[in-house]
Formats: structure tokens, sequence, C-alpha cells
């Protein structure tokens, strides 16, 4: 009879650490952590979507649209990322690249969109149409048909408004100058690498 409640410690201890490892995986999945003014190898974490649909035309997205990716190699959201945008340029012809921050000048880049208050960790990613700014998505979002849409209709500027999203819902506007519209679009491909 004492090995009842023996029996039973065991199985709510079993229970408990299951749960707390549940809550870890999803909150490190979901949230995931900031990376303040440095590149800690911290990621902001918003919540992944996945497409379901299927792409929009490249005719669609005007010519010299191209996608500029600030993260860290070792965050998974970026590596996720990654993989997507590989994916994604194949099917649209969409140029992307990755300017990882632990090259001084992509650290730079993604510091001052700190500074306007743009993001709080990576993956940040810039949309181009030559050396403007047409819109800054934060987190992972892998969602093909919003990403056409978005690079279809960005209205991109050398200096002004810039929409600022998050997991694909706008979350504010900042004002960026031209040397910043040519920092983002221009002087980080040079420490780039292409993704597809």
């Amino acid at each position: 009879m004492r090995a009842l409640p023996s029996i039973l410690i065991i199985v709510l201890v079993v229970i408990a650490a299951v749960l707390v490892a549940i809550a870890l995986q999803a909150r490190h999945h979901i949230a995931g952590s900031s990376t303040g003014s440095s590149a800690s190898g911290n990621e902001l974490g918003a919540s992944t979507v996945t497409s379901t649909t299927s792409v929009a035309s490249k005719a669609s997205i005007p010519p010299g649209t191209y996608i500029v990716m600030l993260g860290d190699p070792r965050c998974p959201h970026c590596r996720a990322m990654e993989r997507f945008f590989k994916r994604y340029s194949a099917e649209t012809g969409v140029k992307t690249f990755f300017c990882s921050v632990l090259d001084k000048v992509c650290l730079e880049t993604f510091q001052e969109l700190y500074r306007l208050g743009a993001t709080e960790g990576v993956p940040t990613i810039v949309a181009c149409r030559g050396n403007r700014v047409g819109f800054i998505e934060v987190g992972e979002l892998e969602k093909s048909e919003w990403w056409s849409t978005k690079l279809a209709s960005m209205r991109p500027v050398a200096a002004g408004k810039v929409p600022v999203y998050i997991a694909g819902s706008l979350y504010k506007e900042i004002g960026i100058d031209r040397a910043l519209a040519t920092e983002l679009c221009n002087t980080t491909l040079a420490y780039s690498k292409p993704i597809g």
C-alpha cells in the first residue's frame, strides 16, 4: 500500500516536467528573445506564419526589387527565413541577401534601426528597390503571398516614412534619411551573401 503514494508522486513529477518542457519550447518558438543593441545571438521570435497559398506572379513585383535580411547565423528564426527566401527567390526571381550582424557594417546598420525603434531583434528584413526602402519586416514570416503582395505594392523612398511590420502586422512608421536608405539598400550588399 505504501508504494501507491510513491508512484503517484513520480507520475505527478513526470507530468510537471513535461508541462515545463512544453512551455519552454513554446516560449522559445513564439517569443524568442531580444538582442538589445548588440549581436548576442538572440533573436526577436515573432510567431511563425507559414504559407498555404501560392506565390503571386513575379510579373506583379517591379524589377529591381530585392530583400536584405539583417540576421545572425546562429538565430533559428534567421535560418528559417534564409531557407524560406531561397525557395521564394527561386519561385519569384526576387533577389535576397543575408547581412550577418557578426559583421561590423551589418551590426552598425542593425543598431541604427534599433536606435530608431524599428527593431529589437533579428531577423530584421528590409525590402528595397534601387537605393530606396519600401518597408521593414521584423521576425520570422514564411508567407509567400504576403511578401509578394507587399513587394508589389510598396512605395519605396530615398528619405521619408517607412512602414515597419512585425510578423506581418503593421507596427509603426519610422523616418529614414537618404544616408540610412543608402546604407540599408546599398552599403550592406557589399557585406551580404546572396540567398537565392
